[in-house]
């Protein structure tokens, strides 16, 4: 038997003296030297993607670059998601079918963006999301603003905040509305990675 393809043996539902029926297959054989990642993605973080940005699949210890082959035009009306499929060279053939992975996506360039750390956000009482900033005077001033993009350590900051100015990132929980603060600086002695100076009310 010679396979129309080159590739690696995935299944073998016959065993040697077995009698195979018509139309069953001998053994089944799959391509991984490339490999697709398929996931759901909320419609606003979709809205950026287009087929052809550049993208990582990370998994098994590895991360391989890829780039997005297909950005669905219909959305899951279950899961108000978009499928989005990143193919990638798999030339190791570490990542297997069926695992798990992390997909990044290089979506767009926001220049001159506004960013603060996302502990920074809070909830504000009257809804939406808010930050703490800290005046000239020392005296915090809670303010609302209005996000775009965010990641899992930072989001970005479209209105309610000016470059420039100092805003609680560290020890806000509980700081009342026009409390007096300290900025704290960071301990030279730290050999670790240098922290944004957190407040501390007086």
């Amino acid at each position: 038997m010679r396979s129309p393809i080159a590739g690696i043996v995935s299944d073998r539902p016959l065993n040697v003296g077995e009698m195979a029926s018509a139309g069953s297959a001998l053994v089944s054989i799959v391509d991984i030297s490339r490999v697709v990642a398929r996931m759901n993605v909320p419609v606003q973080s979709a809205a950026a993607v287009r087929v052809g940005k550049a993208a990582t699949i990370t998994g098994a210890g590895m991360a391989v670059d890829g780039k997005v082959t297909v950005v669905s035009p219909v959305v899951d009306p279950n899961a108000t998601t978009i499928q989005i499929w990143v193919e990638a060279a798999n030339t190791k053939e570490i990542l297997k079918p069926g695992i798990t992975v992390q997909v990044s996506i290089e979506a767009s360039d926001i220049p001159d963006a506004t960013v603060v750390p996302a502990a920074a956000l809070f909830n504000a009482e009257e809804g939406g999301e808010k930050v703490l900033v800290v005046g000239s005077d020392s005296l915090v001033q809670s303010r609302k603003v209005e996000v775009g993009v965010r990641t899992a350590e930072l989001v970005q900051i479209t209105s309610g905040v000016k470059a420039g100015e100092q805003v609680v990132t560290s020890g806000g929980l509980g700081l009342d509305d026009k409390a007096k603060v300290e900025i704290s600086k960071p301990d030279a002695s730290d050999k670790g990675d240098k922290a944004d100076p957190g407040e501390k009310e007086k």
